[in-house]
This record gives C-alpha cells, sequence and structure tokens, in this order.
C-alpha cells in the first residue's frame, strides 16, 4: 500500500480548471464571439478575455 501511496502527486488548480472546462463545454467564447463579433486587427477576442484567468 505504500508503494502506491508514494506514486500520488497532488496539484492544485485552484478553481480556474474547472471554470475553464465549463466554458469549453458550453462553448461560451464562441457564443461570446459570435454576438460581439471580431476584428481582424484583435489579437484575444472577446470571448478569450472572457475566460481568462485575472492573474
Amino acid at each position: 500500500m505504500t508503494s502506491l501511496i508514494s506514486q500520488i502527486s497532488l496539484q492544485d488548480i485552484d478553481h480556474c480548471g474547472l471554470v475553464a472546462g465549463i466554458i469549453d463545454q458550453i462553448c461560451l467564447v464562441e457564443q461570446i464571439n459570435q454576438i460581439l463579433g471580431t476584428h481582424h486587427q484583435e489579437i484575444v477576442s472577446p470571448g478569450q478575455a472572457v475566460k481568462a484567468p485575472d492573474r
């Protein structure tokens, strides 16, 4: 049993990983971009800006 425990690693992903996963599942980035539109000079789309963490 101790060899199995030594193989376990933990990683703190905060809530950002969960939120990003849900955003991907419901296609929120695409929906926002469709509603607001995009511009050819943009580096980051409106949908990507909403998904980006605030760190």
